[in-house]
């Protein structure tokens, strides 16, 4: 099943009505967002070659920005406006992905979903600096440096980091999975993650488990200790685990209070 398939099957599965795209276009996500089945959609990318394409063309801080004004502007609203469904598929340094992700999550309905692409790289390479990423030849799906030649850019980042680091924040009320990076029926390349809302004592739950991994917290977003222990620091799951257990909202919630046991 294609990431527009596990995306239906969560709105479905939580009556989702809303759903918005951060990063549309014909190379990185329009044919996940015309392929996407929901009452209410919308689309949001700042390149200039897309006008028309998409509903919102300008940067998501933008876009989240003129929501809020209308907030303001709104008689009788008292609360943002909210998606039940979030796909972040925009900017993968460090700073995009967390202010996405935090913006995000202020317009993310209770219990919402956001997924979030690239977030388990097969290696160091995929999450070096952006002017040494790599590029893809897309007839070959060869690997290269950009002095080696042309192709389609793909480059993960840096959004493993922010969602580890938002798993441990005890001040973030978040629970994450990944979709282990896995080329076969079990798994998305590059892995697919799974963010949403929970309770403050259920973080604290989370926080308490974490409590004898402190000595070591500092040493989650060094990419080679973590590509060693991502399964001790992570809940990271098959694809068949994902349905089995956290496409519902209610069955994510009770299968994450077993990964605490």
């Amino acid at each position: 099943m294609g990431k527009e398939g596990v995306i239906n099957r969560i709105i479905k599965s939580n009556c989702y009505s809303s759903y918005l795209e951060l990063g549309t276009g014909p190379i990185n996500g329009q044919e996940t967002f015309s392929n996407v089945k929901c009452k209410s959609k919308t689309s949001v990318d700042a390149r200039r070659d897309l006008p028309g394409e998409v509903d919102f063309n300008m940067c998501f801080e933008e876009f989240f920005s003129i929501k809020r004004k209308e907030l303001k502007i709104s008689a009788g609203k008292k609360e943002l406006p909210m998606w039940d469904f979030i796909h972040r598929d925009c900017g993968y340094d460090y700073d995009s992905v967390k202010a996405s992700m935090y913006l995000s999550l202020d317009f993310l309905s209770p219990n919402g979903t956001i997924i979030c692409p690239f977030a388990d790289p097969i290696d160091s390479s995929w999450q070096r600096p952006l002017e040494h990423q790599i590029l893809i030849d897309p007839l070959e799906n060869s690997r290269f440096t950009e002095s080696e030649g042309t192709g389609m850019s793909y480059w993960c980042g840096h959004t493993w980091k922010v969602l580890v680091e938002m798993q441990y924040d005890k001040n973030i009320n978040v629970d994450i999975v990944i979709v282990r990076n896995n080329k076969s029926e079990d798994g998305y390349v590059h892995g697919l993650a799974i963010v949403r809302k929970i309770d403050k004592q259920y973080k604290d739950l989370i926080s308490a488990r974490n409590r004898s991994k402190k000595t070591y917290e500092d040493k989650f977003i060094d990419f080679n200790f973590y590509e060693k222990n991502k399964c001790k620091i992570m809940n990271i799951i098959s694809y068949g685990k994902l349905c089995k257990d956290y496409i519902n909202f209610d069955d994510h919630m009770n299968a994450s209070y077993k990964f605490l046991e």
